[in-house]
């Protein structure tokens, strides 16, 4: 089952979370309030030929470490600018979804 605790422990130690694995790379960028959304688009996917490899993003996940110790969010993002793993992804990406952030 895809949950929060799911998608922030993948998300700590890949840098994304990552369920499917069809040919078009879909990109879900939002808060705890998406991973809902990422489930059932995931089970969607799984019921309809695997179609898309569906990667998420919770940037606030980026506040914690493995252990849910608060790190330096702004120290993490900018070495992120330089993590070949994301940047891969994201050029990879075909479909970019995300939730509107105002002050992220």
């Amino acid at each position: 089952m895809i949950n929060t605790v799911s998608t922030k422990k993948q998300q700590l130690e890949n840098s994304y979370f990552k369920t499917g694995s069809g040919n078009e790379l879909v990109l879900i960028l939002g808060s705890c309030r998406a991973v809902p959304y990422v489930g059932y688009f995931d089970k969607w996917n799984n019921e309809n030929g695997n179609r898309f490899t569906i990667c998420f993003i919770d940037p606030f996940n980026w506040a914690f470490d493995l252990n849910d110790n608060r790190v330096d969010l702004e120290a993490k993002i900018l070495s992120l600018e330089q993590d070949e793993n994301l940047l891969a992804m994201i050029r990879s990406c075909t479909i970019f979804i995300h939730e509107y952030f105002a002050n992220f």
